[in-house]
């Protein structure tokens, strides 16, 4: 077996780091004596001059500054790269393409250099993290970024030190398929991408080493290369190595925690040392395209001045990763037509796409999939106004828009004070019987399609199932007994939203004034949106009358964040849900209608149904909790998700040191995937598990995963909710923990009071049956109330435990 220092060496070698002093001591020593022989030197000698030499290098290495921050310091050796922590990376070919994905180690927080950061964010994070502005034009170009996807094919890229997403924002609004990673924590609070939670990972190079779970066509490093210490080169050239084509800037100048300054040369001998090879072709053409851009006139960017693309114009570089380019899934890679069509002017070959022309039926066209992706101006503009709306946001060491402010856009419109509209009086009056069913416009549901998984398993599903309602297939439903659902949650800023439902109301007003009909009808906001939020769309409010508006949300705790001291989550405060004169309701999320379908074929093949008592049911796990420990954590959304990585690690520990059967780790799909569809193999683990640990978000409440694993019939642990939803109570049907002894201590005492969990677990998968499905939540929010809710069933019915909504209507 290799010995420890065998072991030592051996790494040393494979990395180029050079040993330690008493390895050193141990090398010399034997030179010094197999030297003696020749040259008649004294052992002794050799030994005092080593020994003396030893101690210059101790006090030399112990007196050393790195330049960096003292609160990540190492010894030179424990920066070498574990093998415990770069599993998937052979050390024996460091050149070779890492396999799966690494650990995700977010950034140590602090707060002991927020005072000397002047202009540069960075809030909360270690010196050699942040020093980003709201929005540095010189790091951007979409003439360049337009020209790497049509001229170069890029169909996906990862951002490495993204900042807060602002080039990562723009191919994403162009169609690629994108990830942003990282190391600030305050850049990442402060993101402007829509969906941080699925499209950032936060990972401090410092820490380790990192790369993503797929290959990228392309990697983005624009301010990122010169504020990262040599010694940590490893952590982030492993994310390259699973990238085609490496663009990267780096600096010429001083700034905050630039620790590696140097010219074109050094960069590009030590990227080819990595076994990248640069390009000096694409390098000319990508600084061409930046400076064509700079001198348009109409070159203007978010901030009103032009694109300056400095940094990318000065010193990119473009490396060319082989063995990535090499892979069959990148052949898309310098896209252009094959087929001959003329030679031009100047001798050289001009092309047309195979399949057209004169000789279409002759040639083979070229799959769609090897093209560059179709780009638009409305995409551009889309963008432009994104940034506009997030770029000036100013940090005040706490969070903006945490139960958004009254100061939308449209702030300077006054509503006057209006009736509700007699269809709206009839509803709240409960006079309903001659309205039904309401026809239900749901925007930007009609307009746009599924868009989220709550226009799909809420919206959608909830208005359809409803034997209340009817989900109409007209924006411009003049039906007398028609209501409208806004819903929030689309991936756009709020004022955006705002302006663009108000233009169709604006124009289905003008349309019933023509038409004779009342230019006052119910509008209901609905935010199923992550974060806390008290939406209020004034515009709207002004066109048909605020008491015609009524608002919803799902998330109403604020001030919820991650202590790292504590190493655990303080909860917040519940907002006030009466905002200038408004109510807001409370709409958690619901049991989803597919999730059920899938649970009733799951006890079929058990020969039981939905409501026999699936509780008692043989469970052999004893608990699970669904977030990956170490795997995996690439196929999960990590933006706001230290306490569930907190307590994967606790019960991971726990299932190790007991002989308790514990589940940690993924079930089915993650991010979009599992949201908008259900996996056989996620139902089943909920049948088969006595207690599921479900954990928060650290910065908002409330998931789908609570309502699965209730009306799967575990007992479900959660940590503590302020906004619980309607018909759970803590210790009646459900069990709230608020610290890790808690959590532990609960465990093992309803895994020993059978009677007591499995009591806790029926009642909790009767109220989310009985109180959250989809036509429960849409019903409440348009009547006030669920109608379909089992009161009118006879004593034979099995409501509320059944599919589908008819089957539970009065």
């Amino acid at each position: 077996m290799e010995s420890q220092s065998e072991r030592s060496r051996r790494l040393r070698q494979a990395t180029g780091t050079p040993p330690s002093i008493s390895a050193l001591t141990k090398e010399h020593s034997r030179i010094g004596v197999r030297r003696s022989k020749n040259t008649g030197s004294s052992p002794s000698a050799w030994i005092f001059m080593l020994c003396f030499g030893g101690c210059l290098i101790l006090l030399l290495h112990s007196t050393q500054q790195l330049p960096s921050s003292s609160t990540y310091y190492e010894p030179l050796e424990s920066m070498l790269p574990s093998l415990q922590s770069t599993v998937g990376w052979d050390e024996q070919n460091p050149l070779a393409i890492p396999k799966g994905q690494a650990p995700i180690l977010p950034s140590l927080r602090t707060n002991g250099v927020d005072n000397q950061r002047k202009g540069y964010g960075g809030h909360g994070d270690q010196k050699h993290l942040g020093g980003f502005t709201e929005y540095d034009g010189m790091g951007v170009s979409p003439h360049t970024w337009k020209h790497m996807i049509q001229d170069y094919g890029v169909h996906s890229l990862l951002d490495v030190g993204c900042g807060r997403g602002t080039s990562t924002a723009w191919f994403l609004m162009h169609g690629v398929d994108v990830l942003c990673v990282e190391g600030s924590h305050d850049a990442i609070e402060r993101s402007v991408l829509p969906d941080p939670a699925t499209l950032v990972v936060e990972h401090d190079f410092s820490r380790g080493p990192w790369w993503p779970a797929k290959t990228y066509d392309a990697a983005w490093a624009v301010e990122f290369l010169e504020h990262v210490n040599v010694q940590y080169h490893f952590n982030y050239v492993t994310a390259f190595r699973k990238a085609a084509l490496i663009f990267v800037s780096t600096s010429q100048w001083g700034g905050w925690h630039h620790v590696e300054v140097h010219g074109d040369e050094w960069w590009i001998r030590k990227y080819e040392a990595y076994g990248f090879k640069y390009d000096a072709s694409l390098t000319t053409q990508v600084r061409k395209w930046a400076r064509e851009e700079k001198s348009w006139a109409n070159n203007t960017g978010p901030d009103g001045k032009p694109h300056n693309a400095q940094h990318i114009w000065l010193s990119m570089k473009v490396f060319v990763n082989p063995i990535v380019a090499a892979l069959p899934q990148h052949a898309h890679l310098f896209p252009e037509d094959g087929c001959f069509l003329r030679r031009g002017d100047d001798g050289e070959i001009l092309h047309k796409e195979c399949g057209t022309g004169k000789d279409a039926g002759l040639e083979t066209p070229l799959a769609q999939g090897f093209r560059p992706l179709a780009l638009n101006p409305a995409m551009d503009q889309r963008w432009l106004r994104h940034i506009q709306k997030h770029a000036s946001r100013l940090h005040e060491g706490k969070e903006k828009d945490e139960a958004s402010p009254d100061d939308d856009e449209t702030s300077a419109i006054q509503s006057e004070p209006t009736r509700p509209a007699d269809l709206l009086r009839k509803i709240d009056e409960k006079n309903i019987t001659d309205i039904l069913p309401l026809h239900v416009v749901a925007w930007p549901y009609l307009e746009h399609g599924i868009r989220t998984a709550e226009h799909q398993h809420i919206e959608e599903n909830g208005i359809s199932e409803s034997s209340y309602l009817r989900l109409s297939e007209d924006m411009l439903d003049f039906h007398p007994n028609v209501v409208w659902l806004g819903d929030i949650g689309w991936g756009f800023p709020w004022k955006e939203w705002c302006q663009e439902y108000t233009k169709h109301i604006k124009k289905a007003k003008n349309m019933r004034r023509e038409k004779g009909l009342p230019e006052q009808w119910p509008i209901f906001i609905a935010a199923f949106t992550d974060g806390p939020s008290l939406p209020r769309c004034q515009n709207v409010e002004a066109e048909v009358g605020k008491a015609n508006v009524r608002y919803t949300s799902r998330s109403i705790v604020h001030n919820r964040r991650w202590n790292e001291a504590k190493k655990w989550v303080e909860t917040g405060e519940k907002l006030n849900m009466m905002k200038s004169g408004i109510i807001y309701r409370h709409t958690p999320l619901v049991v989803r209608t597919d999730t059920v379908k899938f649970l009733e074929e799951a006890l079929r093949k058990r020969n039981m149904t939905l409501a026999d008592p699936i509780e008692r049911l043989q469970r052999d796990v004893d608990v699970a909790h669904y977030w990956p420990h170490q795997r995996d954590l690439d196929k999960v959304g990590t933006v706001g998700s230290l306490l569930r990585q907190e307590i994967s690690k606790l019960l991971f520990a726990f299932g190790k040191n007991t002989n308790f059967n514990v589940f940690v780790g993924l079930k089915g799909e993650a991010v979009r995937k599992g949201r908008r569809g259900v996996a056989s193999d996620y139902i089943e683990s909920l049948l088969e598990t006595k207690i599921v640990v479900v954990s928060q978000r650290d910065r908002w409440e409330d998931h789908y995963r609570l309502m699965e694993a209730l009306v799967g019939g575990a007992l479900v642990l959660t940590d503590r909710v302020l906004g619980m939803p309607a018909g759970l109570e803590n210790g009646t049907s459900v069990v709230e923990y608020e610290s890790a002894d808690s959590l532990l201590s609960l465990i093992q005492y309803y895994l020993t009071h059978t009677e007591e969990r499995l009591s806790i677990a029926r009642k909790g998968r009767e109220a989310a049956m009985k109180k959250h499905r989809t036509w429960h939540r849409i019903e409440e929010i348009i009547f006030g109330e669920s109608l379909s809710d089992c009161r009118f069933q006879g004593l034979d019915s099995p409501c509320p435990y059944v599919v589908h909504g008819v089957e539970s209507k009065r």
